[in-house]
Formats: C-alpha cells, structure tokens, sequence
C-alpha cells in the first residue's frame, strides 16, 4: 500500500514539474514581440518601433441633436424650434412612428459639441485598435476636444476625421499638398500631369444620398518632428472609414507600398495619399488610390 502512494505522489510531482515548465515557456513565448508582417513596415514603422503607447485622436464635432425634456433649462434656453413645414419634412424622412417625433409635436434642436463622432471615424478607431492588437502595439484614445500641443509632441498621433470635424488635422506641421477645402472638398494644391485641382464628392440624383467619397492620407511629422503623425480624413465620414480599412488591409497595404516605391526614394518617410471610396447605403465599398505624392521636411 505504502508503495503504491509512493509512486501515485512522485508521478503526480513529475506531472506537476512537466506543466510548470510548459507554463513557464508558455509565458516567455508570450513576452517575446509579435513577428511583424513585412507588409506593415513601409507605413506602420514609426508607430510599430515605438515602445510608447500610440495616441488615437477621435473626432467629437459640433452636431445638433433634437431636445429631451431631461435636459437643462439651459439648453432649453438657446434650443431652435422647429416649424411645423420642418417637422413634417422630418416625419417624412425618419418616420413619424420615431420616438422622439412620436412624442414631440414640435421638436427643438440644441447644440451638442461633446458627445457625438462619424460612424465612419468610429468604424476606423475600432480597425485601427483591432491591428494595434493584433500586433503587440499598445494605443490610448482621446477626444480631439481633449488633445493638447505637448501630447501632439510627445506622441505618435493617429488623427480620425477632417479639420470639419477634428481641428488638430488641420494643422499644418509641414507644406502639404492636399488639404480640406472650404467647400467640404479635398484640395489638391501641386497637382501633377493629369491630376484635378479639387475633388468632390458624388451624390445620388434622387435620394441626395452619398455614391462616391474621397479619402486622405497623410504622414507627416509632428511639432518636434520627433514623432510621427498619421491624419485619416474624408470629405465625409465614408471617406475617413475608407482610409482606416485601406490602411489595415494587407491586400490593400502590398498595393499601396507598390505605389510608394514609384516615387523612387529609398526612404520616404512622409507622404499623402488621395483614395476614391464608392459608397453604398454609408458603407465605403470600393477603395482605390487616385494618386501619391511625397511630403518635403525643411529639416530632412
């Protein structure tokens, strides 16, 4: 009997042992950084060499939203009344069985400019946090209302949306040449054989709905130009969705550093990029580049 437990008790030691040490190499394969796909490297280098968290910069615009009786008189001071001719006009658009219709005769705007973001820049943060993961890369997030000049300098920043909606994409660290026009269009200020000097976008004749968005991207250094900062914007949400997805693509990304490589430079470092994005029913569908131009550094 006595002999039996003393072999029960030095295989369960010897199991004990066995899974401990698997454990242990377990854990040191965990630690140990994730293998890079080469595809990454050409425009995720800078974020990816970093071993402090990347800031993502998510858009928070001004938007007008309809009033709740649980807000602020405050806000019920300074709300815009709707006419009954701009109520129906919603009715018909929305539906009149919609709550807030269905319980507001005559419905009130106030401004919000803290609370709201594009579907399309959400869509985007959730692409850009999912390939942050799926590479070993920490990130942190902030709104652009809540951004401030000495994170822009002691970051890698990813900024979600145009200046329209997120101011800090509108700074201007370097000469570019693209940028938001005044008319909600993307700019092309050095156009090159071939190339249009502004680019709108399409919408559907009938519905007014958008068909054909334009996306940018743009890398270019930060205030110190000790970091890097990474600008996806559309002239509307569709177009900033599309520059996230073009840019955690693999399939999407080997294309793109193909186009990369025609600008003959060994080392480019800053550039932009003009996506065209067909749009169905809000989804970008169909992505393609329009052109790519390389970004000049007065300290390169």
């Amino acid at each position: 009997m006595f002999g039996l437990v003393l072999v029960f008790l030095i295989t369960a030691v010897a199991m004990l042992l066995l899974f401990n040490r698997q454990l242990r190499r377990q854990i040191k394969e965990g630690a140990q950084p994730k293998e890079i796909a080469a595809v990454y490297k050409p425009v995720w280098e800078p974020f990816l060499n970093d071993g402090s968290p990347t800031l993502l910069v998510l858009s928070n615009p001004p938007v007008y939203r309809f009033w709740n009786p649980a807000d602020h008189k405050s806000l019920s001071n300074i709300s815009i009344n709707l006419t009954p001719v701009e109520t129906a006009a919603l009715e018909q658009t929305l539906g009149r069985e919609r709550f807030v219709l269905k319980h507001n005769p005559l419905p009130r705007l106030v401004l919000s400019y803290d609370e709201y973001t594009g579907l399309g820049e959400a869509v985007g943060l959730y692409r850009l946090t999912t390939l942050f993961k799926g590479l070993g890369k920490n990130a942190m997030l902030k709104q652009s209302r809540t951004v401030s000049a000495e994170d822009m300098k002691n970051h890698n920043v990813i900024l979600l949306g145009s200046v329209w909606v997120n101011e800090w994409s509108g700074k201007d660290l370097i000469k570019e040449d693209f940028g938001s026009g005044a008319s909600a269009t993307i700019v092309n200020y050095n156009p090159l054989p071939g190339e249009e000097r502004e680019y709108s976008a399409k919408f559907d004749a009938e519905t007014g709905r958008l068909i054909e968005d334009y996306g940018l991207i743009t890398i270019k250094p930060n205030i110190s130009e000790k970091n890097t900062v990474m600008v996806l914007a559309g002239t509307h949400s569709e177009g900033t969705e599309a520059a996230a997805e073009y840019l955690t693509s693999e399939d999407h990304l080997s294309y793109l550093n193909q186009r990369l490589l025609l600008l003959k430079r060994p080392s480019l470092k800053y550039f932009q990029v003009l996506l065209k994005v067909k749009v169905d029913n809000g989804i970008p569908t169909i992505i393609s580049i329009v052109t790519a131009h390389e970004l000049h550094s007065d300290r390169q």
